[in-house]
């Protein structure tokens, strides 16, 4: 939905803003470990594929108050056009991209990653079974768009370091940096050092530096 206000400026001209508010609903459909993980990343795929379609501010006849016009292809066309008629059928890719809307702009990136606690041991991604035998969790959310890679490694280096054949995370140091943006943990288990927190977000600053170059 679309919303609009008015601002007085020191001129006493009026400034018309709209903005958008965005709502994002999940629903699970199948759940077999991990729904965190699968709704934060669901819900950013989402929000990337979004595009908000092109309006128009116009006085409502009746009222006389500013409302907001959602414009179709063909008002778009004329609106890009400076009012003209033609450019209807344009088959541009600016045309196109004119008349589909415009895409969100992102600042941050949200990539998660829940381990599981399993007597003292990390599981990365854990299934439901699992969950239900881990002693606690622990999600870590980072920004994929401020990772700096210091040793210019390969993206294979980290994917390997994400599982072990047994499906444990393998706390092999890294030299990704990054921002972190959430770090929760529910359940019991115990994670008694910062080597052992910091061994899970450098676990997550490989899954993010894995799906940066997908999403992004």
């Amino acid at each position: 939905s679309a919303s609009a206000s008015r601002n007085a400026t020191a001129s006493g001209n009026q400034n018309i803003h709209a903005a958008w508010k965005v709502h994002v609903h999940c629903m699970v459909v199948n759940h077999d470990g991990n729904v965190v993980d699968a709704l934060i990343l669901g819900a950013v795929t989402a929000l990337k594929d979004l595009i908000l379609p092109m309006v128009k501010m116009q006085r409502d006849a009746v009222s006389g108050e500013e409302v907001v016009r959602l414009l179709h292809s063909a008002d778009c066309d004329r609106h890009n056009n400076g009012g003209g008629g033609g450019g209807g059928d344009s088959d541009s890719e600016g045309g196109k991209e004119r008349r589909k809307g415009k895409r969100l702009t992102f600042r941050k990136m949200c990539i998660p990653l829940t381990v599981g606690i399993f007597q003292g041991k990390m599981l990365v991604d854990p299934s439901m079974e699992e969950e239900l035998l881990c002693d606690g969790m622990m999600t870590v959310v980072v920004d994929a768009m401020s990772l700096n890679d210091g040793d210019g490694g390969d993206d294979n280096d980290n994917d390997a370091n994400m599982k072990d054949e047994d499906g444990e995370g393998n706390a092999s140091s890294s030299n990704l940096t990054g921002d972190i943006l959430s770090l929760s943990k529910s359940g019991g288990g115990i994670l008694s050092t910062m080597e052992e927190i910091a061994a899970c977000t450098q676990l997550a600053f490989g899954r993010a530096k894995e799906l940066k170059s997908i999403l992004l």
